[in-house]
């Protein structure tokens, strides 16, 4: 299996758009409001990383293999109130190759980027009840911060643990 991975371009926003709806879709049942997941779209995301490129406030690097995307990791300066904090904003793969170390990959791919940025700590949001997530992120060296967000979708709070890494 040979993983190829790319900084995304803006010719990249529909897979980037349709990885985040298949992963959504899978990763939040039983997290997000169903009512949420139905209506997502393969394009929902497309504007939002089209304007992140544009002006390199969400910047994506995007795994394939034979060509195919198959995850991506976004990034960029943290939107956590967490001043010169870089943030990982999302790190979707799609679901029949996780636990294939892409994620790792993918992430240790974007800390690297983010350091040479000038980056030394960075943030994410993981949603509280995405205990696979959480695992995920405190194997690969980050730490729950204690400070928590709200989310309100579909009038349903959800909330989120702000998690720190020190590059």
């Amino acid at each position: 299996m040979d993983i190829v991975v790319k900084k995304a371009e803006l010719k990249d926003v529909f897979d980037i758009s349709k990885l985040h709806a298949i992963c959504w879709k899978d990763a939040y049942k039983n997290i997000i409001p169903d009512s949420y997941l139905k209506r997502i779209y393969l394009d929902d995301w497309c504007a939002e990383f089209e304007e992140g490129i544009n002006n390199k406030t969400r910047e994506a690097h995007i795994a394939y293999i034979d060509d195919k995307p198959i995850a991506v990791i976004s990034h960029g300066k943290s939107r956590c109130s967490m001043e010169g904090y870089g943030e990982i904003i999302s790190l979707y793969v799609h679901p029949i190759y996780q636990g294939s170390g892409i994620g790792t990959l993918l992430l240790e791919e974007a800390l690297k980027y983010m350091k040479d940025l000038g980056y030394t700590n960075i943030c994410l949001c993981v949603f509280e009840k995405n205990e696979n997530a959480k695992e995920f992120y405190k194997k690969n060296g980050f730490k729950d911060s204690g400070n928590k967000n709200i989310l309100k979708i579909d009038d349903e709070d959800i909330e989120e643990s702000i998690y720190i890494y020190d590059l």
